[in-house]
């Protein structure tokens, strides 16, 4: 059994490591392709991202501490 699990483990790694490297091999010969506007597009969609990614740990955080701001007393009471 732990022959399965370890190479469940392996070929999961394999997998996510290589995934992205697929997806760049596909997107930056289209990137490259656009021409000069590319890097622009490129900044803006990576600014996107990065606010996205921003706001939704911000998001997540809030309801965390909404969720759980209960004084423990009142919730063993």
């Amino acid at each position: 059994m732990n022959v399965v699990v370890t190479i469940k483990q392996v070929l999961g790694q394999i997998i996510t490591f290589c995934v992205p490297l697929i997806v760049i091999g596909f997107i930056a010969p289209s990137i490259t392709k656009l021409g000069h506007n590319a890097s622009r597009m490129l900044g803006i969609a990576l600014i996107i991202a990065y606010v996205s990614s921003v706001g939704a740990a911000l998001m997540s955080t809030a309801a965390r501490l909404h969720t759980h701001s209960a004084p423990v007393d009142r919730i063993a009471g």
